[in-house]
């Protein structure tokens, strides 16, 4: 098993905000997302999300509802554009154009 780390900063203050955790393994990869060791937060090092690739998709460990507080919106937001961009197989590139924009496709 091979795990690497990532660090999320804040591009305002240049402050150190989540770490990712990434578990490589032949069953799927895992994810982590933990809040930074800054003492900014209330529980520094706070496990937020974490998910596993199963193979059949991805299981996140919190059932998340549709009903989230805009930060745990965003720290889902954080966590699962990480994943894509990990890895690449999961979705090709995309481009999201207004619809009355068209003509810049």
């Amino acid at each position: 098993m091979k795990t690497k780390t990532y660090k999320v900063f804040d591009d305002t203050d240049k402050s150190c905000q989540y770490t990712i955790t990434v578990k490589e393994n032949s069953a799927g990869n895992s994810y982590t997302l933990n809040r930074s060791t800054d003492p900014e937060w209330i529980n520094p090092g706070e496990l937020i999300l974490s998910a596993v690739d199963n193979g059949n998709g991805i299981k996140f460990s919190k059932k998340q509802n549709m009903n989230l507080e805009y930060d745990e919106f965003s720290e889902l937001a954080i966590l699962s554009s990480f994943i894509v961009k990990y890895d690449r197989n999961l979705m090709g590139d995309v481009r999201i154009v207004e619809e009355t924009n068209f003509y810049e496709l």
